[in-house]
């Protein structure tokens, strides 16, 4: 064969296969673009759900906005309007609003008790920042306008009845609820529930299945509005086989007590929930429980099958904390400062002698924006003390110089060592899990046109809901970093991996620090960093009681009732509508904000990209 030819056919052959493969490649990207695309946009189901973002960066939601949202959940946009704060979508599909307030806790004590706080951080995608609180809270967020009150309001609003003597004036002329279904008496049979409704919020009924053990009462008359009414309600406790019976009552309509019984359940019983039922094992040594009461566990009551007079289910559980000293209220809020600033700051090095310094800095500012950088010439070799405005900043620093060559010396960057940031690794970790953090990605090196550059190419960023671009409070620019947020974290992912590629070439990680949290942690004084050497020492109230290991001690508490309410949020139903209420401390001292932490259980969340700057 022809030595030219043969050389022109392996020509040929290699391009074929190069075309083959780019063919290949081509194919498999739009196969995995199409994967993507069908990950990111299913179908919209019909459940209620919130907008991912809630509101501007840094702002407050106050109790007035608070009971906006109540209420519109509640009701609907045909009686009230809607959240000015935040979209509630589908809200006909809701199916209860379940509100817990953690009466005496504050943001601090969230932050200050974060490795505690397990569940609620990683089940709440939405946190967001109260003020500090009135006198009234509980009123306030219901929207109680009182005009006159002698008597205790917060016992009325948690469902207790006033007493005679106490002289109560609540304008409810103007409150939704009247105005949409009038303040007539009404009869009995008005308020019944059909028998779609009871499907709706899942009442046990006759011949559907889990209810084959149920014994039905043996009552053939017909309701009428002349009808005995009586009030039913349970308490379970966690035994062996589950949640059973441990306390049955009943009330009558006029407001006397029936029957208040303890039952004792067959299986051994694993905890009373004391401090949702008020039974203990001491209430069961200190009555005899009736024989005849043993056959209510037969019956299989459910706490969550009781029958309830209001127009929607709506309820407020609250609990309440021993107020801290203000004293160390005050420390606290002094070491958490500290504790987050030393986060934020690293020390790297050894550099030589004649180091360029402005280099350096250039280098470390890379990585994000940094509020103090000083040389340390304590060492034999100097090193960099530098502070970074974002903790994200900071982390990034030292995943990406730590142990690499730098002007021909092999650094080290890390922070600093004090009894404060020995568990920084794993807060680290536990931060980057936070519900609110899975889905965002923290970039450095932004442009003032990255914004549209992005959505240029949003077809590259699917799932992309929210662009936030923080910027100077003084000059009002830009800063050189942002936050993205996305539906997933595989959308996060993916953004991430391609805005760190050769096209963009920007510096960046998953993000560490709720968006509500910048406000503090920018109030941060430049100098609060300890000089090194000073050990901050626990007061000697706290100190006592770590060593001995109260329950009551408040890092046990914040511990104990996260449980609780992650037991409790468990039995909820799907459409649930549920916020986690801090509201905050108030005193002579000083105020500290409260934290609202609010989500759908089983929502699908939206898929409609928001931008904000």
């Amino acid at each position: 064969m022809d030595p030219e030819r043969e050389r022109t056919g392996r020509h040929l052959k290699k391009g074929r296969k190069r075309r083959r493969a780019a063919n290949t490649l081509v194919g498999a990207a739009e196969a995995m673009r199409a994967r993507w695309t069908l990950e990111e946009r299913q179908p919209e189901a019909k459940k209620a759900r919130l907008s991912t973002i809630l509101f501007a960066e840094n702002c407050e939601v106050t109790h007035d906005q608070l009971c906006e949202l109540l209420k519109y959940a509640v009701l609907g946009k045909s009686s009230v309007p809607k959240p000015s704060w935040c979209q509630l979508f589908h809200q006909n599909h809701l199916n209860n609003v379940v509100v817990f307030v953690l009466q005496g806790m504050s943001q601090l004590h969230f932050y200050r008790f974060y490795l505690e706080f397990g569940f609620l951080r990683k089940s709440f995608r939405h946190k967001f920042r109260l003020p500090p609180p009135s006198s009234n809270f509980l009123a306030d967020i219901i929207g109680l306008q009182k005009k006159q009150v002698t008597g205790d309001l917060s016992k009325m609003v948690e469902g207790s009845l006033p007493s005679a003597s106490s002289k109560v004036s609540i304008n409810l002329q103007n409150d939704p609820i009247i105005q949409k279904y009038g303040s007539k008496k009404v009869g009995l049979t008005r308020c019944l529930l059909t028998k779609e409704e009871m499907k709706t919020f899942h009442f046990p009924l006759q011949g559907f299945p889990d209810c084959e053990n149920f014994v039905p009462t043996k009552c053939n008359g017909s309701i009428t509005d002349n009808s005995p009414l009586f009030g039913l309600d349970c308490e379970m406790c966690l035994t062996s086989k589950g949640r059973e019976l441990t306390r049955i009552s009943l009330v009558a309509e006029g407001g006397c007590c029936v029957m208040d019984e303890l039952v004792k359940p067959d299986n051994k019983i694993m905890d009373y929930l004391t401090s949702f039922s008020g039974v203990s094992k001491q209430c069961f040594q200190c009555h005899q429980v009736p024989a005849s009461f043993r056959l209510c566990c037969s019956l299989q009551v459910l706490e969550q099958a009781r029958v309830e007079i209001p127009l929607f289910p709506f309820s407020i559980v609250q609990f309440s904390f021993e107020p801290f000293s203000p004293n160390l209220t005050e420390e606290m809020n002094k070491r958490m400062r500290i504790k987050w600033t030393e986060m934020s700051t690293v020390y790297a090095g050894p550099f030589s002698k004649n180091c360029n310094l402005r280099a350096l800095k250039r280098l470390f500012k890379s990585f994000g924006p940094i509020r103090s950088m000083t040389l340390v010439l304590e060492t034999h070799q100097p090193h960099l003390c530098i502070q970074y405005e974002v903790l994200e900043a900071a982390q990034l620093a030292i995943e990406s110089l730590d142990g690499i060559l730098v002007e021909g010396a092999c650094i080290k960057v890390q922070r600093p060592v004090t009894e404060l940031t020995l568990d920084c690794n794993t807060l680290v970790n536990e931060l980057e899990q936070d519900s609110e953090n899975r889905g965002t990605i923290y970039l450095s090196g932004v442009s003032e046109t990255f914004k549209e550059h992005l959505l240029q190419q949003s077809n590259l960023f699917l799932g992309l809901e929210a662009v936030i671009l923080p910027k100077d409070l003084k000059s009002g620019k830009q800063k050189r970093y942002c936050f993205l947020k996305f539906k997933t974290f595989g959308s996060a992912q993916r953004a991430l991996n391609i805005l760190k590629g050769k096209h963009w070439k920007l510096k960046g990680r998953h993000a560490l620090t709720p968006r509500h949290l910048h406000a503090w942690l920018r109030g941060l004084p430049p100098e609060s960093r300890r000089p090194p050497g000073v050990r901050v020492i626990p007061p000697p109230s706290e100190q006592q009681a770590l060593q001995a290991l109260k329950v009551d001690h408040p890092k046990i508490a914040a511990w104990r009732w996260g449980r609780k309410i992650g037991k409790l949020y468990h039995s909820l139903g799907p459409g649930t509508l549920c916020l986690i209420l801090l509201p905050g401390t108030k005193s002579t001292h000083g105020s500290f904000s409260g934290l609202g932490l609010m989500g759908i259980k089983d929502e699908e969340e939206s898929t409609t990209p928001n931008m904000c700057s």
